[in-house]
């Protein structure tokens, strides 16, 4: 059992929205034109299960060496390991002008917790956006 996100690519090369992820779902008529018109990339991050065995007690680490065994290199999220800040500010510029929200950052000793993002794991993003929908107006 395997954790990632699911990404639709559009112009450029540039990550789109989550909305756009959802228009590929429950597809019936031309499912091949939406696979041409938002095309999609698996991006795996996490393990939690392998052969009948429950891995969340293991570090990150430990279960992001197990991931590099079985998972081809160009499914695998990006990342580094740094304790550089000038390293990691250029790592995040990076994903941002790729279009991306912004970074996860996870000690390497840190466990795996279901539907937690504890002490040991940030997300920076720069911003914050909010995904609206508009349901009444005056």
């Amino acid at each position: 059992m395997l954790e990632g996100e699911v990404v639709a690519y559009g112009d450029e090369n540039k990550p789109l929205p989550f909305q756009d992820v959802m228009r590929r779902f429950k597809r019936v008529h031309g499912v091949g034109r939406m696979v041409q018109l938002i095309p999609l990339k698996l991006h795996l991050f996490d393990m939690l299960h392998l052969n009948g065995e429950t891995l969340v007690d293991q570090s990150y680490e430990e279960l992001w060496k197990t991931l590099m065994r079985i998972s081809s290199n160009d499914l695998l999220t990006e990342r580094i390991i740094t304790d550089n800040i000038s390293e990691a500010e250029t790592f995040l510029t990076v994903a941002m002008r790729a279009g991306h929200e912004g970074l996860m950052i996870k000690s390497l000793t840190s466990k795996y917790i279901t539907g937690v993002r504890c002490k040991k794991w940030f997300k920076i993003k720069p911003f914050e956006s909010l995904d609206l929908v508009i349901i009444a107006a005056d």
